[in-house]
């Protein structure tokens, strides 16, 4: 995991973002997607809802790997959801800077 600046336009730096790749299981234990062995695919994402009224749909771990970004300073708590995957780890700080 590595910690960056944000970067506005004209290059002066404010903020604070992590960046760090995750793994299918990673994506498991922060919740994205579940285990399941009624899938087809053994993995699923749940939509449209919360707990019990979530829709378990197949899914492919695969699709959720790669590398997030999300604002935080270090040491403090994440501000916001982790934003990704992307590619690769320049991928995912062009996207923290483009907001």
């Amino acid at each position: 995991m590595s910690y960056y600046q944000f970067s506005n336009e004209f290059g002066e730096k404010f903020g604070s973002c992590k960046i760090f790749k995750w793994d299918r299981f990673d994506c498991q234990d922060a919740g994205l997607i579940e285990m399941s062995a009624e899938s087809e695919t053994k993995w699923v994402k749940f939509e449209n809802g919360i707990g019990s009224c979530a829709v378990a749909v197949d899914c492919d771990p695969a699709d959720f790997e790669g590398w997030y970004w999300q604002a935080c300073f270090p040491g403090c708590l994440p501000d916001g959801d982790p934003m990704g995957p992307f590619k690769t780890e320049q991928d995912a700080m062009e996207d923290a800077n483009a907001v």
